[in-house]
């Protein structure tokens, strides 16, 4: 909305609903950008001149912004345990509920090796995830690190040495994105 107040100054505010982008396109545009917040960024300010671009980014609040990703994503069922605070923005169900499972959690059960999780995510979002796929039992604590903001994103290699060392191997099979 914030946006298109800049866009349409002079429309009412239940009008700006109905003006372009609509929240689907918007969702559309960042998702094709490749989603996370700096793409949100780019697609808010597409089409306004610089002028007010630089209006908007004096108006807009990142702390709420990723609040209320957050809540978008884990919903009124996860909000509280991941992000260990009741939704204030939005009270529906979860993005979460969306996340097909691709691991089958019999292959982790009977094996021989050990495992390690590299993750972008939160640590309450891991435990999340661990405990829908049925395997938070299965994962050393040890051996999961996760986006704590004390790393350099992938492809540096620091989460992946960190995983090495507390599994005590010189060797490992990486599995996943970059």
């Amino acid at each position: 909305y914030l946006m298109k107040m800049k866009k349409y100054p002079r429309a009412e505010l239940l009008e700006l609903r109905r003006l372009p982008p609509l929240l689907k396109e918007l969702e559309e545009r960042v998702k094709a950008q490749g989603g996370g917040l700096v793409n949100f960024y780019k697609a808010i300010f597409q089409g306004l001149d610089t002028q007010k671009q630089e209006e908007l980014k004096k108006e807009i609040k990142r702390d709420e912004i990723e609040h209320i990703f957050q809540e978008v994503y884990a919903g009124v069922d996860y909000c509280q345990k991941i992000y260990q605070r009741q939704p204030t923005f939005y009270r529906g169900e979860g993005r979460i509920n969306n996340e097909k499972i691709l691991l089958d959690k019999d292959l982790l059960n009977n094996s021989k090796f050990r495992y390690g999780i590299l993750t972008g995510r939160t640590k309450g979002e891991t435990q999340v995830a661990l405990e829908r796929l049925g395997i938070k039992e299965v994962i050393d604590p040890g051996a999961i690190v996760c986006d704590d903001g004390n790393l350099l994103n992938k492809p540096e290699p620091d989460g992946l040495i960190k995983l090495t060392e507390y599994l005590g191997t010189k060797a490992g099979i990486y599995c996943g994105d970059l």
